[in-house]
């Protein structure tokens, strides 16, 4: 993932500037976002629920051009809100958010939108399901390693 970041071209599609994102709104837009890939249901909590946006904050911190990528993505995100809705991301449906995530998933590999979707979405999966508090809904006690699955010779019970 780290390789596909550092060649990502971030400004190969830099939003207008239109519809400005700020400051203040950043952490807002993120927990939607992170809410849309990871949305609560009635065996897990949602993303945000498990600080989910924090954590991909703290990595921004660490790793080289996150920051920019995270700035950049997320005021792309916003702007596309806003032409193809004209609301905030953070004030649309969950359909309308789907749309707009989708729409970034559409373009061309190496895109600005492409790259942060395809990264925020993947960090959002590790740090939700390295919580604890999602293995039961996945039917896990605890860990997968250093055990595995004892059972996996036997079929499942009804």
């Amino acid at each position: 993932m780290l390789a596909l970041l550092t060649a990502a071209p971030l400004y190969a599609l830099r939003p207008t500037g239109e519809h400005v994102l700020k400051d203040t709104d950043r952490p807002r837009v993120l927990a939607a976002l992170v809410d849309a890939f990871l949305p609560a249901d009635a065996n897990s909590p949602a993303g945000s629920e498990l600080n989910v946006p924090q954590r991909i904050t703290a990595l921004a911190r660490d790793v080289p051009n996150y920051p920019q990528m995270l700035q950049l993505g997320l005021s792309w995100l916003e702007e596309t809100a806003q032409n193809l809705h004209n609301r905030p991301f953070y004030d649309l449906t969950g359909s309308q958010k789907d749309a707009v995530i989708v729409a970034a998933f559409a373009q061309p590999d190496q895109t600005l939108p492409r790259v942060f979707a395809a990264r925020l979405r993947a960090d959002c999966m590790v740090f939700y399901y390295g919580n604890p508090a999602t293995w039961p809904s996945l039917g896990l006690d605890g860990p997968i390693q250093p055990h595995g699955y004892p059972d996996h010779d036997k079929a499942p019970s009804a």
